[in-house]
C-alpha cells in the first residue's frame, strides 16, 4: 500500500514539498512526482504518472509497422486507443499529426505525434523504460540492434513486395531468392538464442516479427516455402507468437492477411491502390 504521494516542485528557492490527493494528481500526469512506499525504485516512481498519459494511435489493421507499436505498448503494459484509418479518406487528425509523409502508424502522446514505426517504438521504450527493456544499456549492443532493424526496414519490405505481388515472371524469382538470402542473414544473427534480444523480446524482434503475418502470403503468392529455407527462424517467430501475449495480440490470422493482399490486388483496384494506401507502410 501506498503511504503518501509527495509532489516535487522545484522553484529557484529549492524543493517545495505538497501532499495531494491521488485522484487530484492523475490530473496532472507530466508532473513528476514520488511515492512514498514499499521498495519503489526510480522506474515504479515514473510510472505512477506516465500510465496516466493519453495515448492513440493511427493505424492499419494490416500494417506490419503498425504492429510493431503495438507490440511495444502492450511490452510496457500501455493502455491506449487505437484509430482505424480509411485510406481512401485519411484522417484530419493523421494529415495534421504526420503532414511529410501521410502514413501510418502515427502514436499521438499527450497531443503530440510520433511517426514511423522505429522511431515509436524507440520512443516508446525511452519514454516507459519501467518494464521489458527492448534496446539494451550498452551503447555497442544497442548500435547493433538499431542496425539490424534498419536493415529489415530497408530489405523485408521491398523484396517481400515483389514476391507477393508478383506475377510468376523472373522479377519475382528473383525476389524470392533475395528474399531469402536476406532471412539467412537475419537467421545468423539470431543464432542459438530464443530471440534477437537474448532471453526476452528485444528491438529487433519487435521489428521482425509482424512481417512473419505475412509469411503465408509470400509463400502462396511465390510458390515457395520459408520454413525449408529457413527452419530456425520459422521456429523463432512460432516462439514469439507462443510464448508472448504482446505478439499473440497483435499479429492477425495469416490468412486473414492473405485475403487483404488478394483484395488489394483485384484489378479494379489495383491502378490506384498505391493512392488509396497511406505511403509504403500499407505492410
Amino acid at each position: 500500500m501506498f503511504v503518501c504521494i509527495l509532489l516535487y516542485l522545484v522553484s529557484q528557492a529549492g524543493k517545495i514539498h505538497s501532499r495531494l490527493n491521488l485522484k487530484l494528481l492523475l490530473q496532472f500526469p507530466l508532473i513528476p512526482t514520488i511515492v512514498v512506499g514499499q521498495n519503489l525504485d526510480p522506474y515504479e516512481i515514473t510510472y505512477c504518472y506516465k500510465m496516466n498519459d493519453e495515448l492513440i494511435l493511427l493505424d492499419c489493421w494490416a500494417s506490419s509497422y503498425g504492429m510493431r507499436v503495438k507490440i511495444a505498448l502492450a511490452e510496457k503494459g500501455l493502455e491506449y486507443e487505437c484509430r482505424e484509418e480509411n485510406f481512401q479518406e485519411k484522417s484530419h487528425l493523421l494529415l495534421k499529426s504526420n503532414p511529410i509523409h501521410k502514413t501510418i502508424p502515427v502514436l499521438v502522446h499527450n497531443g503530440n505525434p510520433i511517426c514511423e514505426s522505429l522511431n515509436i517504438v524507440r520512443y516508446i521504450d525511452e519514454f516507459w523504460p519501467h518494464k521489458s527493456p527492448l534496446l539494451p544499456s550498452d551503447p555497442y549492443k544497442r548500435s547493433q540492434n538499431l542496425f539490424w532493424a534498419d536493415y529489415i526496414d530497408k530489405k523485408i519490405y521491398s523484396i517481400g513486395k515483389r514476391v507477393w505481388r508478383g506475377k510468376g515472371d523472373e522479377d519475382q524469382e528473383i525476389a524470392k531468392r533475395e528474399f531469402i538470402e536476406c532471412l539467412k542473414k537475419l537467421e545468423d544473427e539470431l543464432g542459438n538464442k530464443p530471440y534477437f534480444g537474448g532471453e526476452n523480446v528485444g528491438f529487433v524482434d519487435v521489428a521482425l516479427v509482424p512481417f512473419t503475418s505475412w509469411f503465408y502470403t509470400y509463400e502462396a503468392r511465390g510458390n515457395f516455402s520459408i520454413e525449408a529455407e529457413c527452419p530456425k527462424l520459422v521456429s523463432w517467430a512460432n516462439r514469439c507468437i507462443r510464448d508472448n501475449e504482446s505478439v499473440a495480440k497483435a499479429l492477425p490470422h495469416p490468412r486473414k492477411i492473405y485475403d487483404f493482399a488478394l483484395n488489394l490486388l483485384r484489378p479494379a483496384q489495383r491502378q490506384d491502390e498505391l493512392g488509396h494506401c497511406p505511403g509504403h507502410h500499407i505492410i
